[in-house]
């Protein structure tokens, strides 16, 4: 689990992984802990809070599975953006990436997801979560989406 968070004035550090085969985020680890890459910021009281960061991950096949997942949180901040660009297989079984955003920036807490030539969603959670009508977006490239046969 690579657990990025940073409180007070400080920017959050971009998470950028680059593989030339895939990426595979699965299950737990010995520790119980879930297969994450995770980056936030979050406001102390009376503290103002830094960007979140970003995660970005490039790879020809990405696979989220059994709980594995992208995460990125913004409390009263901006950032924490997820970008993905998978050029062949982009699989997510039971895991997913989500974003929460409460009261970031306009820069807060989208998703966007670019070049899959194949996508397998089967109970797998795309989200992008904001609070205080923050209006968010997810960019997901799909055509044609078949649903699980669980749906």
């Amino acid at each position: 689990m690579d657990r990025q968070l940073h409180r007070g004035k400080r920017r959050g550090r971009a998470v950028t992984i680059q593989a030339s085969e895939s990426v595979t985020l699965s299950g737990r680890n010995g520790l119980g802990k879930q297969s994450i890459i995770s980056a936030g910021s979050l406001r102390e009281v009376g503290q103002p809070a830094g960007d979140a960061g970003r995660i970005s991950v490039a790879t020809q096949r990405l696979s989220l599975s059994d709980g594995g997942g992208i995460s990125t949180e913004a409390s009263n901040a901006g950032g924490g953006q997820i970008d993905i660009q998978v050029d062949a297989h982009l699989r997510i079984s039971d895991g997913g990436m989500t974003t929460r955003v409460k009261a970031g920036g306009a820069d807060a807490g989208n998703i966007r997801i670019a070049h899959p030539e194949f996508t397998t969603l089967n109970h797998g959670r795309i989200i992008a979560d904001a609070y205080h009508d923050l209006m968010k977006q997810i960019h997901v490239p799909i055509d044609p989406t078949l649903p699980s046969p669980r749906e």
